[in-house]
C-alpha cells in the first residue's frame, strides 16, 4: 500500500487542529527564545560576577595589615598573658586561704 504524492496532491485537516498546531509552535518557539536570552543573561552576569570576585581575590591577596592594626594585634596578646598570669595567680591565693582556713579551724579550742 504505497502513498504516491506529487505537486498536485492534496490534504485536508481540522481548522482547530490547524489552530493548535499553530498556537503550540508559537508557544516553543517564544519558550525557546525565552530560555536562550535567560541563559545568555545568566551567562552574562556570571561573567561580572566572577571578574569582580577576582579583583577582591587580587586586593585580599596583596592585603597588608597597617601599623596601628599591627600595634592592636600585639597589644592584645600581651593583655592574654597577662589575665592568664592573673588567674593563675587568683587560683593561687584562693588555695593559700583554703590551707589557712582548715589550719585555722583545726587549730580552734573551745
Amino acid at each position: 500500500m504505497s502513498i504516491e504524492m506529487s505537486e498536485d496532491s492534496k490534504f485536508t485537516i481540522p481548522l482547530k487542529n490547524l489552530i493548535a498546531l499553530l498556537v503550540a509552535v508559537g508557544v516553543a518557539a517564544t519558550a525557546y527564545f525565552n530560555l536562550t536570552e535567560r541563559v545568555t543573561f545568566n551567562e552574562h552576569q556570571s561573567n561580572i560576577l566572577s571578574n569582580q570576585v577576582e579583583d577582591i581575590e587580587k586586593v585580599v591577596g596583596n592585603f597588608i595589615p597597617r601599623e596601628l592594626v599591627m600595634g592592636a594585634i600585639a597589644r592584645q596578646r600581651e593583655l592574654e598573658i597577662n589575665i592568664a598570669k592573673i588567674q593563675s595567680k587568683i587560683i593561687h591565693l584562693e588555695d593559700v586561704i583554703k590551707e589557712h582556713a582548715s589550719s585555722d579551724y583545726n587549730h580552734y579550742e573551745p
